[in-house]
């Protein structure tokens, strides 16, 4: 080989090298606007799905002071119903229903009170 062809070999040889570099640069510049893109579309997700979770806690929070405000009619209900049955002489407690209702209303303040732990 001859010093021309050796000097073109060389300078052949550098040009490719640059050449690949820039290809890896160019490659490494992509990757890394594709994980913005991907991230940034998590972000825009994630910030929608927050915005709906603030709506639904505080639909959540009305509904459950509703149900307290509903727990609280049904216990002055049953404390009427007993106080006129022990009136009459009679055991309120016998009735199915007043019983029925009693351990629903102390079941339902439980959640009213896990609801409002939530919803702080």
């Amino acid at each position: 080989m001859n010093l021309r062809e050796q000097i073109e070999k060389e300078i052949t040889d550098k040009v490719m090298t640059k050449l690949a570099s820039e290809k890896v640069e160019l490659a490494n510049i992509k990757e890394l606007q594709s994980i913005l893109k991907s991230l940034d579309s998590i972000d825009n997700k994630m910030l929608n799905l927050s915005n709906k979770f603030i709506d639904l806690k505080r639909e959540l929070k009305a509904e459950n002071d509703k149900y307290d405000t509903e727990l609280e009619k049904a216990l002055r209900s049953l404390n009427e119903f007993k106080n006129k049955a022990k009136e009459l002489g009679l055991n309120a407690n016998d009735v199915k229903q007043v019983k029925d209702l009693n351990d629903f209303v102390n079941y339902a303040q439980g959640t009213v009170k896990d609801i409002n732990l939530i919803t702080k």
